[in-house]
């Protein structure tokens, strides 16, 4: 006995597009940040975390990063001046610690534990975002939105813009307000527009 199902590849089509507008457009993944890491002894405990990346243990009494970084943080990049190094291993990441411990400009990069982004696909035209200089190194905050809005439903209020992503600009991390609303004016007419929120 054969069964054979009955598909109509114009409704089959339009389910795979909505699956895929709907990956697309709604993103989570875990935010980064990075942190210049002073001379001398930082204070700081590393383990392996359970993807076996260096992921920060503990952060000792009197450390110089205090508040910086976090239990649990993961590390995605040493930078030693112009060398960047990228998901070193723990081994690694303490031998290179240790040797440069003397060396400025150094820098940590993490994954933050436990803060997530959400990324959403803009609609062509006016978005009835409105926003202002953040408290963190300008970075462009949500402060509302307008009644007409396609977005009020999507974004909050004191969400953080962490990048903006058009053809025409391509990636833009950490846009300043004013940036930000450059942007969005001079691309108002282009289709697929991504806004990365935290």
């Amino acid at each position: 006995l054969t069964y054979y199902a009955s598909i109509n590849p114009y409704v089959l089509k339009i389910s795979i597009l909505s699956i895929l507008s709907l990956a697309f457009s709604f993103t989570m993944v875990l935010m980064r940040k990075s942190v210049e890491l002073p001379l001398g002894s930082l204070g700081i405990g590393l383990k392996k975390g359970p993807t076996g990346r260096a992921t920060i243990a503990e952060i000792q009494d009197g450390s110089p990063l205090a508040g910086k970084l976090n239990e649990g943080d993961i590390v995605t990049a040493f930078k030693n001046g112009n060398i960047t190094l990228n998901n070193p291993t723990l081994t690694y990441l303490l031998l290179e610690l240790k040797r440069t411990e003397d060396v400025a400009f150094r820098e940590l990069t993490v994954y933050i534990k436990g803060v997530s982004s959400q990324t959403r696909t803009l609609p062509k035209g006016s978005i009835g975002v409105k926003f202002r200089r953040g408290d963190s190194e300008d970075r462009a905050t949500i402060v509302g939105f307008t009644p007409e809005s396609p977005l009020k439903t999507e974004f909050k209020v004191d969400q953080v813009v962490s990048k903006i992503v058009t053809k025409c600009y391509g990636a833009r991390l950490d846009p300043t307000c004013r940036d930000l609303v450059d942007i969005l004016a001079d691309t108002a007419n282009e289709k697929g527009r991504l806004m990365e929120v935290s």
